[in-house]
């Protein structure tokens, strides 16, 4: 697209998300995947050790960054959108355990590591910051609570 856009002068912006989640996210994804497990009263199994370095945006952010690319982005550029906090797979586990209360040890259970899977993720976001006036509003933990209350108000409908 950045090709096509500089070759052919198409006004394309290019966006880039570091790992969102949120409500009617696939359920195989890493937030979703353990907040049912704590919900259904399963172990969740850690791939390798679990000391892959992620930034998480809650969707509702990820909206509001759309919605100012479209109405102040610049053809041509490119945004990245992310929290600037970083955490470990291993992080986010604890603080779903912690905020849960639920013990560490008990609910994992560890298995092998993916194939090729890239240690860190990392968004350098001074564009969009400037160009478009955007920042987080959720936290992770604010975020992780929301998509908490929407799994257990789906469970108990069935």
């Amino acid at each position: 697209l950045k090709n096509y856009s500089k070759t052919f002068k198409f006004p394309a912006i290019i966006s880039r998300f570091s790992n969102f989640y949120g409500e009617y996210q696939s359920e195989n994804r890493l937030i979703p995947k353990l907040i049912n497990c704590v919900l259904k009263k399963q172990k969740f199994i850690l791939q390798g050790k679990g000391d892959f370095l992620r930034s998480y945006i809650y969707i509702e952010d990820v909206c509001n960054g759309l919605e100012k690319i479209i109405k102040k982005g610049k053809p041509g550029n490119n945004y990245h959108f992310s929290t600037n906090q970083f955490f470990t797979t291993k992080q986010v586990i604890k603080l779903i355990c912690k905020k849960y209360r639920l013990n560490f040890s008990s609910f994992i259970k560890y298995g092998k590591s993916r194939i090729s899977q890239d240690k860190c993720y990392k968004l350098e976001c001074k564009l969009t910051q400037k160009d478009l006036n955007w920042k987080p509003d959720y936290s992770l933990g604010q975020g992780i609570d929301k998509i908490y209350s929407y799994y257990k108000n789906r469970l108990n409908k069935f």
